[in-house]
């Protein structure tokens, strides 16, 4: 996969992840399933596809984030902007 093509699958991996919170801890299956999905695309970055690692973090966190609704904001909100930046860096 090309790097380009990489980056995109995982900002759109990102992006739906982010539309698909989990609010109680019964979504969480699911959504660690898909995050998994996206930490294996990552780690298929060796540099040059540049993924921060701000990314990793959430998808680390979503228990954190199910329990803690203000953290759960704060850290959706940086992701956003990340993405945002990240997109706006390679264009």
């Amino acid at each position: 996969m090309a790097d380009d093509e990489l980056r995109d699958a995982i900002i759109n991996g990102i992006r739906t992840l982010l539309l698909s919170e989990p609010e109680c801890r019964e979504g969480m299956a699911q959504w660690n399933s898909d995050a998994a999905t996206i930490k294996r695309l990552m780690m298929l970055d060796r540099g040059a596809v540049g993924v921060p690692h701000e990314l990793w973090h959430y998808l680390d966190d979503v228990d954190i984030r199910v329990k803690d609704r203000d953290y759960a904001k704060a850290q959706i909100e940086h992701v956003e902007d990340l993405i945002r930046q990240w997109t706006s860096c390679n264009e």
